[in-house]
């Protein structure tokens, strides 16, 4: 769909919240979703695992074990869904930056639509309609 990375941040940016029908509390919920189910998880591991390394306690271990499962039930979806449509499962733990891209690109999209700031089309500066 894009050709590159400036083309598809334009791109989402510009209809990502027009798409939500320029829903704040539904643009909320989509960061929410995607940081908690694909970004959380890893930021987590990371953090017990230094946690562990410094100070190895059972809440230290459990929460390790926690982001760990959730790790691999992102993993076992991504799986299915790579059989689904044949697919390859090689670079699914890129989904983390994922969950943090569409958070971004979703915040960034707000400010877009709702201020007209730095919206352009095809190199041609738009102006918001409300």
């Amino acid at each position: 769909m894009y050709r590159n990375w400036s083309a598809l941040w334009e791109g989402w940016t510009k209809i990502l919240y027009v798409g939500a029908q320029r829903s704040v509390m539904l643009m909320l919920l989509l960061i929410w979703v995607m940081l908690l189910i694909y970004t959380i998880p890893w930021i987590g591991f990371v953090i017990a695992i230094a946690q562990v390394l410094k100070h190895p306690t059972l809440f230290h271990f459990a929460e390790m074990g926690l982001a760990g499962l959730a790790i691999l039930l992102q993993y076992q979806v991504r799986r299915q869904g790579s059989r689904a449509l044949g697919t390859s499962t090689k670079y699914w733990w890129l989904q983390s930056l994922g969950g943090l891209l569409i958070a971004i690109l979703a915040i960034a999209s707000i400010i877009k639509v709702e201020t007209g700031w730095g919206w352009t089309w095809r190199g041609r500066k738009l102006v918001s309609v409300k």
